[in-house]
């Protein structure tokens, strides 16, 4: 019963980690995103470069 608690625990901290770095990876592909989309809009290249 006892090693069916600490496995429990383990993979909630497993599967904690994995939203962890899954969210990390979302945040730096948005950030990479948007500055290849600034990069290629160059300086004044719309309504959101003005702003």
């Amino acid at each position: 019963m006892e090693r069916l608690v600490v496995d429990m625990i383990h993979a909630l901290e497993a599967v904690g980690l994995l939203v962890l770095v899954a969210t990390r990876l979302t945040n730096e592909i948005s950030a990479f995103v948007e500055a290849l989309k600034r990069l290629f809009r160059g300086p004044g290249g719309g309504p959101e470069g003005r702003a």
